[in-house]
């Protein structure tokens, strides 16, 4: 039986090697993933954990990166005896908890970006330019003509 391989990375520094267990919960119909982190307390000592710190985790058979499975931030940390159980959000999670204040109107001229008022192209302009991740036309639905702003 081949065994899955892990990698867990805090901040950009590969804290794989004290992670004493891991478990990644994504729930039917929710596209915000929630992963919980258990390591020995020497883990702060290792990284500075805050709610900016970021938390990445890869996993394969192959070899321990085969698939980014995880890509978010730190929400909280706790100690618990030894150990320090950190439980993060998927970087989606930004686009919920993130306010913001943007004026989209298809009647102002110039604004090439939202000449049709399309509710799928102002959802993309807010996950890349207001939130920061990565998206294109491939990964947000168009909404198609029935749908304006």
């Amino acid at each position: 039986m081949t065994r899955r391989l892990t990698k867990v990375e805090i901040n950009g520094v590969d804290v794989t090697s004290l992670l004493l267990e891991w478990t990644i919960t994504e729930s039917y119909g929710d596209t915000l993933s929630d992963a919980q982190l258990t390591f020995p307390q020497v883990i702060t000592s290792l990284v500075t954990l805050s709610n900016t710190a970021t938390v990445e985790v890869w996993t394969g058979y192959t070899t321990s990166t085969d698939l980014k499975i995880f890509d978010g931030f730190v929400e909280t940390y706790k100690p618990d005896g030894f150990k320090t159980i950190i439980y993060s959000r998927d970087k989606l999670a930004d686009t919920v908890r993130r306010e913001i204040t943007q004026v989209y109107d298809k009647t102002v001229p110039g604004d090439a970006s939202y000449p049709d008022g399309k509710v799928s192209k102002i959802a993309l302009d807010i996950i890349t330019t207001q939130c920061g991740l990565n998206a294109d036309s491939t990964t947000v639905q168009d909404s198609g003509d029935g749908i304006t702003l």
